[in-house]
């Protein structure tokens, strides 16, 4: 998980990411919430309905496709936050299996 660091120096691209998923939401509306949140979790709730647990899961996707270590292996001409997290169990054994095949 990004630390607030490294939280602010991509908010830019965090940004983008929460209005993919949630595309009513305007860059200025996020811009004023500073990225709070419990903020944004209230304000998603109220426009889509979704629960407190499915924005959280979603928004804990989008923040896992912003770890380095999600970044391996993946083509540097796409976005982070376009990016689906890497389950790591499936990502070591795709690694074991492709170098086994080499031996």
């Amino acid at each position: 998980m990004l630390n607030e660091q490294q939280f602010e120096a991509k908010w830019k691209e965090i940004k983008g990411g929460i209005r993919n998923l949630w595309g009513q939401l305007t860059e200025e509306e996020l811009d004023q919430m500073k990225g709070d949140l419990h903020e944004i979790v209230d304000v998603v709730q109220d426009r889509y309905g979704d629960t407190r647990e499915e924005i959280q899961q979603k928004f804990n996707q989008l923040m896992d496709s912003f770890d380095n270590d999600t970044d391996k292996n993946i083509s540097p001409d796409e976005a982070s936050y376009m990016r689906k997290p890497i389950d790591s169990e499936s990502y070591r054994s795709d690694f074991d299996s492709d170098r086994n095949a080499r031996h």
